[in-house]
């Protein structure tokens, strides 16, 4: 398990965990009307995203991203996060495919088991869990759904979901069926060594 003490942590699947409330009602409700605020032609058309690293901060000294990312890594022990500053932007219609989060790191794994004792190195950053912060629940459908556990989540404003990246924990994201799902997502990882070719 990813985190240094379990005491607010729920296990609701197969190596998933829930934080409710990992933001507060009113930090929610800043990030949402910055959010729902921002100028349509700022979202990545091609990926409903959004850097929000040059956004007005929550407080003098502290960015929206660097909240979240400061507040993952007060609790989590062993990985490192993931410093995105990438928040998502689902309307009516938008859906996430099925996908495990380990995808992108495949390859990596593999060269890095071709490592042989002695040979020069380098190291990579190598994903192990997936994060995910719900910043508002006032939409229908969107739900998270866990395809090899047949397990469905309807995420509250303010939770905080931990997966693994493994294929035991494949998910998508259901089509918004009614107004707009915003949340920002990233990864715990380790850094791992791979041959240098």
């Amino acid at each position: 398990m990813p985190f240094k003490n379990m005491t607010d942590v729920k296990i609701i699947g197969d190596d998933i965990y829930l934080i409710e409330n990992f933001l507060s009602d009113q930090e929610s409700q800043y990030i949402y009307n910055l959010l729902s605020k921002s100028e349509e032609d700022s979202w990545n058309k091609m990926w409903p995203e959004i850097n929000l690293e040059v956004m007005p901060t929550i407080s003098p000294e502290m960015k929206v991203t660097e909240l979240i990312i400061n507040r993952l890594e007060q609790i989590v022990d062993g990985y490192d996060v993931h410093h995105n500053k990438i928040f998502t932007k689902l309307i009516k219609g938008d859906w996430w495919g099925e996908h495990s989060d380990n995808a992108d790191f495949q390859e990596i794994r593999k060269k890095s088991k071709e490592l042989k004792d002695g040979q020069e190195f380098r190291t990579v950053e190598n994903t192990a869990y997936g994060v995910v912060v719900y910043i508002n629940d006032n939409y229908s459908g969107g739900d998270i759904f866990y395809t090899k556990q047949n397990f469905l989540y309807k995420p509250k404003s303010g939770d905080l979901i931990v997966h693994s990246a493994e294929e035991k924990c494949e998910h998508g994201v259901r089509e918004v069926t009614d107004g707009v799902r915003y949340a920002w997502s990233s990864n715990l990882g380790n850094l791992i060594r791979i041959p240098i070719e």
